[in-house]
């Protein structure tokens, strides 16, 4: 709808010269290509059906920038800031109707695991979003709160209410999410803010610099308490590196090792073009079998990384 919008609007020579005067056409140029990897990789696909179905999730990478960008020119501070108010609202309702609804089944069921990981979302109903994509939005929200509160932006006493909830609410919903992802970008994201508030009024290079071995020793120490007790995802899944038999993995964290292994050894395999971006989970799915990886056969895994993703389909040009 927004592409016909844009052709419609027959205004191209404008679009573009809003995109060049904002530095924004590098940037679509980019994401365009991504997309049109996809349709190049159709081109040589024997699964044709699955190469189609790749358009669909990547078609946004080429409608999105260029229907949006070029507009950002008519949408004032304020009215990007409601924007950012709004996201950020919608982000933290999901975040309290999860725990809301857990804490329901926590209270018929009586077990704590309702609150952690997979069990912490709900929403949508018929198919609940992956930990991981959830934690991604309420990093992203956390750092946007964060920022506007530091620069003093926040203009409005609802506006102020919604960013010190996120700043609160979001690494509490980080944590019980838990995923390992999520809790990484938010401890690199949280690190970096802490390092700008030190050098907001002045450059304190000392201070900057003991503060980061001190992340960096508190990270480390409690990685190695993790990996001692075994204590949650993060301990479990250092565990299994270290003791996982990857001839045939079954733990999640050790498969996405064999995962990642195979899908760089297919990729070099097929240099330069790759197996077609239809073709990339069949062919991970024949490598599997023919290497007895029945655990990785039976789950179906796919790269589960978007760059060997790419690079398996469409290789050197992906």
């Amino acid at each position: 709808a927004m592409l016909l919008l844009l052709i419609i609007d027959n205004r191209w020579k404008e679009n573009f010269n809003s995109l060049k005067s904002n530095n924004l056409l590098p940037f679509v140029i980019i994401s365009s290509a991504i997309f049109l990897t996809s349709l190049i990789g159709t081109l040589y696909s024997q699964n044709t059906s699955k190469a189609i179905s790749d358009w669909e999730y990547k078609f946004l990478f080429f409608a999105f920038p260029l229907c949006i960008f070029p507009i950002i020119d008519n949408i004032s501070i304020k009215q990007f800031r409601t924007l950012i108010v709004i996201f950020c609202s919608a982000t933290l309702s999901v975040a309290l109707i999860n725990f809301v609804i857990s804490a329901i089944f926590f209270a018929q069921t009586g077990d704590s695991q309702q609150f952690f990981y997979i069990y912490a979302t709900h929403l949508p109903l018929k198919h609940h979003t992956h930990p991981s994509y959830l934690s991604m939005y309420a990093c992203v929200n956390w750092v946007m709160a964060a920022y506007f509160l530091i620069k003093s932006e926040a203009e409005g006493r609802w506006e102020k209410i919604i960013f010190w909830l996120c700043l609160f609410i979001f690494p509490i919903d980080i944590f019980l999410m838990n995923s390992k992802a999520g809790i990484l970008i938010f401890g690199i994201f949280l690190l970096t803010i802490i390092v700008l508030l030190i050098n907001r009024k002045r450059k304190r290079t000392v201070l900057t610099i003991s503060v980061m071995l001190a992340c960096l020793a508190l990270a480390l120490g409690g990685i190695l308490y993790l990996w001692k007790t075994n204590e949650g995802r993060i301990g479990h899944a250092l565990n299994s590196l270290m003791t996982a038999n990857y001839d045939n993995p079954y733990d999640g964290t050790s498969q996405r090792v064999v995962v990642w292994k195979t899908a760089l050894e297919l990729s070099l395999e097929n240099l330069p073009m790759g197996v077609g971006s239809g073709d990339v989970d069949n062919t991970l799915f024949q490598r599997y079998q023919d290497s007895g990886y029945t655990g990785l056969f039976a789950k179906k895994l796919n790269c589960h990384n978007q760059y060997l993703q790419n690079f398996l389909g469409t290789g050197l040009i992906g």
